[in-house]
């Protein structure tokens, strides 16, 4: 019996960790790049460049918020906080999360969100982030 209690308290504490964790979610957009060959991408976070073969750019965004919910993190999705959007500018084409420019509080707390990217680019194509020209694409294995 007093295995079956102990069996059954590492249970309810093993569930009540994995429900704390904070929420993550991976995003994929599709960008097509309009005849460009440079590709400014105007967003906070870490950006990690790799090449591939395709024609367009993939960019995975990793959302995780440190101070809320997995619903919370649903609705701002839904709400469309994380969409890319591009427009062609002399520079090149420039994407930016408009989204993410407003600051979001629940309950009087600031969300505290870390948006991290991985940017799957054409070999011929140049990137720039936030103005900084990034000097080599990492080949993808």
């Amino acid at each position: 019996m007093k295995k079956l209690s102990h069996s059954i308290t590492l249970l309810l504490l093993t569930l009540q960790l994995a429900s704390a964790q904070s929420p993550e979610k991976i995003l994929v957009s599709t960008i097509n790049l309009n005849h460009q060959n440079t590709l400014v991408f105007a967003t906070e976070g870490k950006v990690e460049i790799r090449q591939w073969n395709d024609p367009f750019v993939q960019v995975q965004a990793s959302v995780f918020l440190e101070n809320s919910n997995e619903s919370v993190l649903k609705s701002l999705v839904q709400a469309g906080r994380y969409k890319l959007t591009s427009l062609l500018q002399p520079d090149g084409l420039v994407v930016e999360a408009p989204g993410l420019k407003k600051q979001v509080s629940i309950g009087g707390v600031v969300l505290q969100e870390k948006v991290s990217y991985i940017i799957y680019v054409p070999s011929n194509i140049s990137v720039k982030l936030l103005d900084e020209p990034i000097a080599e694409n990492q080949p993808q294995p």
